[in-house]
């Protein structure tokens, strides 16, 4: 199974949620693959995580924004951001922390999260 993750760029908090839920998955599923589509500033800091290295593709494809200035203008450009058709067609689920992108509304599994419910999530 293939899990891809989209993460929000403004500020680190939702990077680290998703690191902290992708660690759990990998830990209750080992042979599961897990993509993570998030801004250059976030691939940085997951490639400093050793124990991710090796088990996630980065993709960068998610603009640097702050979101707290012109925030509608870029929400807008994420929800329209093309995610490649080779992601989207292997991708078994979907998860995002709060961001929406018309693409992900085709597939059958896809999640998104205003906050990860970290210490209550069970899978």
């Amino acid at each position: 199974m293939i899990i891809s993750f989209l993460i929000c760029p403004n500020g680190y908090g939702h990077l680290y949620r998703s690191i902290d839920l992708i660690n759990f998955i990998l830990k209750k599923k080992k042979k599961f693959k897990i993509n993570v589509l998030c801004s250059k500033n976030h691939s940085l800091k997951i490639s400093k995580e050793k124990n991710l290295n090796k088990k996630i593709n980065i993709f960068p494809i998610i603009p640097n924004f702050d979101l707290r200035l012109n925030t509608y203008q870029k929400l807008l450009k994420i929800y329209n951001l093309k995610i490649s058709k080779k992601i989207l067609s292997n991708t078994d689920v979907f998860i995002s922390d709060n961001l929406i992108n018309k693409y992900l509304l085709k597939k059958k599994h896809s999640f998104t999260f205003k906050f990860f419910l970290g210490r209550c999530l069970s899978i």
